[in-house]
């Protein structure tokens, strides 16, 4: 949950301080997330597909997951859909899926929806994935079965509460949707960061 927290606290605090317009700044940003998520991303992918196509069939390396699911980042899809992690070798790709699906999605909400929308919108939605997790976790009986079974743990619905609560804080915390004054955490600067 924390790696959650950080990434949508640095990903929204670049998105409200940005100088650029929203389209030049939307290409600048998706080649930044391309750059540093996409190399090592496919580099787990070939290795495990590698190892995989060489014939090593185990509860780490095995074909359950299809390939196609990984190269799309929907692997969190089939994931729910079968109820089960899939091989241990690459299951945790989960998250990544998660993050890239934010990724395309809440830059275009914050710079394009209407600003006096955009704190009611990410209350909503941020309540809604509560709700979700909650009965999940009511239906299942418990935090362990609820992540075994998967179906709610990896959709994305039932992660968007924290990076909604995230811009909630940093939209009511400055008073407007900037940021405003200096990017920093601490004593680094934000801009060194996603």
């Amino acid at each position: 949950m924390t790696c959650f927290l950080s990434a949508g606290f640095l990903i929204i605090g670049i998105i409200l301080d940005r100088q650029q317009p929203a389209f030049r700044f939307l290409r600048h940003f998706y080649l930044r997330r391309v750059l540093r998520i996409v190399p090592s991303y496919l580099a787990l992918v070939v290795l495990f597909w590698s190892a995989v196509y060489a014939g090593a069939s185990n509860a780490v390396f095995n074909a359950d997951t299809p390939l196609w699911r990984h190269l799309t980042f929907t692997q969190k899809i089939w994931m729910a859909t079968h109820e089960q992690w899939g091989p241990g070798g690459i299951s945790v790709t989960w998250s990544v899926a998660i993050e890239e699906q934010f990724y395309l999605i809440f830059p275009f909400v914050i710079l394009f929806l209407p600003k006096r929308m955009l704190l009611p919108m990410l209350a909503l939605v941020a309540g809604a994935s509560i709700i979700y997790r909650s009965v999940g976790y009511f239906a299942y009986g418990s935090v362990f079965t609820m992540y075994v079974h998967a179906a709610l743990m990896v959709l994305q619905r039932a992660r968007l509460s924290p990076f909604c609560g995230v811009m909630i804080a940093l939209e009511t915390g400055s008073g407007g949707i900037s940021l405003g004054g200096p990017k920093r955490l601490g004593s680094l600067p934000l801009d060194s960061y996603p």
